[in-house]
């Protein structure tokens, strides 16, 4: 359901991932390596943000690129803030439920259930401008979830949430997982992604260093280790 092959991203001289080929078929996955290691170049390039410098990106067997109809199958939640603080939650996950061509009814409609599901129902209506960086977080997890994609993408999505936050994130992205929905989680801290699931990409320098459980990463690292 995402294929890479051979892929390379250039930022003038600096490189973003170096010669990545993967293939995931429909799961639960977490992205895992240290900041700066490609993982949001790699998920720019999933969701149509990016195109390769080298090499083919397929996502549901198309090339995600200038794809609209394709991204509507994608729940993306970056790890930038939401771009407009001066609206509510409600109305900017509304905007963007419209975006995808949902009828205003029917947009807001989504927005509340999702808004509702993330803890901020009774936030909604107040201006992005004045919830912590934990509430901003939970918003664009909202603008992931309520359109119903068939792969849920989520960049850092911890990040900024008190305990009581991350607990119910987990719980969001358990349950989620358990209904055999797809999941791709891209985090730096390990054990995040580990409550919610057990297969793994390790990335560090723009390059795929191992895939597999964490003992399986962990055996082939040390294999890479005693080899140098």
């Amino acid at each position: 359901m995402i294929e890479l092959q051979r892929v390379t991203k250039l930022y003038k001289l600096v490189i973003g991932i170096n010669d990545i080929s993967l293939s995931l078929p429909p799961g639960a996955y977490g992205l895992i390596g240290p900041n700066g290691s490609g993982k949001t170049t790699l998920i720019n390039l999933l969701t149509g943000q990016l195109k390769p410098t080298l090499g083919r990106v397929r996502v549901f067997g198309q090339n995600p690129w200038n794809r609209p109809q394709l991204l509507r199958r994608l729940g993306y939640c970056p790890a930038v803030d939401p771009a407009h603080w001066n609206v509510s939650a409600l109305e900017w996950v509304t905007y963007l439920m419209e975006m995808t061509q949902y009828s205003h009814a029917e947009a807001q409609r989504r927005a509340e259930t999702a808004l509702a599901e993330v803890g901020l129902a009774d936030v909604m209506r107040r201006p992005i401008q004045t919830y912590s960086l934990g509430m901003r977080q939970r918003i664009k997890l909202a603008q992931a979830l309520a359109h119903e994609p068939d792969w849920l993408i989520l960049d850092e999505p911890f990040n900024g949430l008190d305990p009581i936050g991350r607990f119910a994130m987990t719980e969001l992205l358990q349950k989620w997982v358990s209904e055999g929905r797809n999941l791709l989680l891209a985090s730096h801290v390990l054990h995040e992604v580990e409550e919610i699931t057990r297969s793994f990409l390790l990335l560090c320098g723009g390059r795929l260093l191992a895939s597999g459980t964490a003992d399986e990463i962990a055996r082939d690292l040390g294999n890479i280790v005693g080899e140098v």
